[in-house]
């Protein structure tokens, strides 16, 4: 059975973890809804890493504003994956 590395990036002053499928072919990015672990998506993103390099961000443990006060933002969760992709050189994800 095939693991993910674990990599942590420093993004916007946070430090954002990921899982790193690292197959041949294009990347592809999975996402999870903020309520999710990105280890749901293991079965499928082992599956494409035999084709594509897979990444699943962590955006369970997402630093920012606590669930109490609504969670983090829809519009910083869209920038810090922005800079995800432009910190790891990714210029056109699946």
């Amino acid at each position: 059975m095939k693991k993910p590395e674990i990599l942590y990036l420093p993004i916007d002053g946070n430090e954002i973890s990921y899982m790193l499928y690292n197959g041949g072919g294009p990347t592809v990015i999975l996402l999870h809804a903020t309520g999710f672990v990105p280890w749901l998506w293991h079965p499928i993103a082992r599956t494409l890493s035999s084709h594509y390099r897979v990444i699943v961000p962590n955006l369970s443990d997402h630093p920012g504003e606590s669930p109490e006060a609504g969670g983090i933002s829809w519009q910083i969760l869209a920038k810090d994956m922005a800079l995800l992709c432009e910190t790891l050189r990714i210029e056109r994800p699946f």
